[in-house]
Parts: C-alpha cells; sequence; structure tokens
C-alpha cells in the first residue's frame, strides 16, 4: 500500500467529485473524451480562442473518464509484461525500446490518474472543437492540439461546469500536470501530511533533473533522447548499458521499500547527474510510483462506487496469464 496521508485524502475526495456514484464505464467500451465532445449532451457556456467552458451532467463526465481510466491501466499491465520479458530474457534486447516501453507505462499511469481526479489531457481535433464553437455560438475556438480538462464548480446534483485550456503538448502536459499536483499538495502547508507521505512525495517530485530537462516534464523529454535522437541509443559498436537490469529492484519490493527506492535512485542520480542511466533509472521509479498510486486510488473507488467489476476480473486473468513468478513483482500485480 502507497503511504496514504493528507494528500491522498484530497485525491480521493476529488476522485469521487469527479466520478460520481452511477457513473458507468461499460465493460471493454473503447469512448474517449474526444468522442463525448462529438456526441456527447452538455452545454457549452463560452468558447474564446484559449478556453471553452461547458456545463454538463456529472454522470456523463464521469463515466467517459472513468472509462478511459480502465482502458489505460490495461495499457499499464500490457507494458509490465514486457517489462518482466525484458528483464528475463537471455537474449541482446534493445536497451532503447526498454526505456521507452518503461516511458509508456508510465506514461499511462499518468494519464490514469489525471482522469481519476477529472483533470485528463486531451488532444482535441478541429472538427471537434468547431462542433463546440458551434454550440456556443461563438466567433472565435482554438486551433487544435492539447487540452487540460477541469471540473471548476459544481453547480447542483445534475450540472458540473468543466473548463477546457489550451495546455503543452500531451506528453509535456500530462507528466506536467500529474507531478505538479502532487508537488503542490505536497507544499499545501494546510494539509497535514504522514512523514512517510510528505517523503515519498518529495522524492517523486524531485526537481534533480530540472536543469537538463526543464521542469515537470522530464520524463517525456527522457523518452525523447533514448527513441527520437538518432545515434543516441543505437550506436551498436559501443557498449549498451542494461537499463533492463534496473528494473530488478521491484522483483521482490514492497510497500515498505518504495521511499528507500526512490531514495536510492536519486543519490545515484545526484552522484552522476551526466549519466543518461540514472536518468531512465529515475523515470522508472517515478512511473512506477504514479501507477502505484493510480492503483490504489482505483481501489479506492472499487469500494465506494458500483463500478463494473468485470474490467479488473478480467485483469486478474490477465496477470494469471503472464505467468510470473510468485511473489515477483507483487506490488504490482496485487488484485484489488
Amino acid at each position: 500500500m502507497i503511504a496514504q496521508g493528507a494528500i491522498f485524502a484530497n485525491l480521493r475526495t476529488r476522485m469521487l467529485t469527479a466520478i460520481p456514484d452511477s457513473a458507468v464505464a461499460s465493460f471493454r467500451d473503447g469512448r474517449t473524451v474526444g468522442d463525448w465532445l462529438q456526441n456527447g449532451v452538455f452545454f457549452v457556456t463560452a468558447c474564446t480562442r484559449r478556453e471553452i467552458s461547458l456545463e454538463t451532467n456529472p454522470i456523463d463526465y464521469g463515466s467517459v473518464v472513468l472509462t478511459e481510466c480502465e482502458n489505460l491501466l490495461n495499457h499499464c499491465l500490457e507494458h509490465l509484461q514486457e517489462m518482466v520479458c525484458l528483464r528475463n530474457d537471455t537474449r541482446l534486447r534493445s536497451q532503447a525500446w526498454a526505456i521507452v516501453t518503461a516511458y509508456y507505462f508510465g506514461f499511462f499511469a499518468a494519464s490514469a490518474f489525471l482522469r481519476l481526479i477529472g483533470q485528463p489531457i486531451v488532444f482535441l481535433t478541429a472538427e471537434q472543437l468547431k462542433r463546440l464553437q458551434t454550440l456556443a455560438s461563438a466567433t472565435a475556438r482554438p486551433g487544435q492540439g492539447a487540452f487540460r480538462f477541469e471540473i471548476t464548480k459544481q453547480l447542483s446534483l445534475t450540472r458540473t461546469e468543466i473548463a477546457i485550456s489550451h495546455t503543452d503538448r500531451v506528453h509535456e502536459a500530462t507528466w506536467k500536470s500529474a507531478l505538479s499536483t502532487l508537488d503542490q499538495l505536497n507544499r499545501d502547508p494546510q494539509l497535514t501530511k504522514s512523514a512517510a507521505e510528505a517523503l515519498l512525495y518529495d522524492s517523486v517530485c524531485s526537481q534533480i533533473l530540472f536543469p537538463y530537462y526543464d521542469s515537470f516534464q522530464w520524463p517525456s523529454m527522457v523518452r525523447n533522447r533514448a527513441n527520437y535522437r538518432p545515434g543516441f541509443m543505437y550506436q551498436l559498436h559501443n557498449p549498451p548499458f542494461n537499463f533492463s537490469k534496473l528494473f530488478e529492484v521491484w522483483r521482490g519490493a514492497s510497500a515498505s521499500d518504495l521511499h528507500q527506492i526512490l531514495q536510492t535512485c536519486l543519490s545515484r542520480c545526484g552522484a552522476n547527474r551526466h549519466e543518461f542511466l540514472q536518468h531512465t533509472d529515475l523515470m522508472l521509479s517515478v512511473a512506477s510510483i504514479v501507477f502505484l498510486l493510480a492503483r490504489e486510488l482505483y481501489v479506492e473507488l472499487l469500494r465506494r462506487r458500483r463500478i463494473d467489476r468485470r474490467w479488473e476480473d478480467q485483469r486478474a486473468k490477465y496477470i494469471t496469464r503472464m505467468k510470473v513468478a510468485d511473489k515477483e513483482y507483487e506490488l504490482f500485480f496485487a488484485s484489488a
């Protein structure tokens, strides 16, 4: 179990507001927030070049963000499976692809986390935005790109206000939003945090790599170096570092090990700040914590809302089919 205190309680309250009772994620539904904007029922109260405001039934909004969350948690498991395979395979494997796999595990976890608290980052097309402009009878609209959704006001039991504002590109904005949310809560003097919780989020929200990657978007920039910079990771004549071995620390880890794993990782990163291996190690550690946080919130949702358990049952069956040895990576694969 991840450290819990005032931060977790705050996030749980946001989640229960964003996903009210009677919100439904139909089993195996693939509907997205973009689909909802294209076909859903709501009132657009304002539309400018920078922001759109709408009013909707909170159950409708909660249902679509929950549906996306269910599918994103499935994506996380598939990437965990690939990381386990990369770690256990004795053949020579692409270390660049191992880094990208770990990155997407974290990106999908951060995306699921933001949807649980009702604040997804979504790419909206020109067609979707044009519909919102038409519904508002507005003279202007934003250009297509990434947008941040935020519940700004509960108007009544059947009406909630949502602001949709332009933001950075999807990957960068997702990390900025997720880590900034945790950092702001951790720095809030009005929240009475447990010591374990404060220490954990101090580490998760460390700014140690800001000089290299500019703010909380740094995990996305680590991925970009590995995946898109020609020659950086694919110089086959150079001895490759073994990123897959970094996953070993999670093999037998328990909840009580989380802070120590992060602290060890940060210590190595501080001592060897120029080494890309340490950057990827920190990315994996932060991704793992964000995933565990999203899972813990989701477990709370299962306890407090009448949501369809078939999604979780299907994940449990998938974990069985993965044939991971007993107690291996137990933190990641614990069922709800």
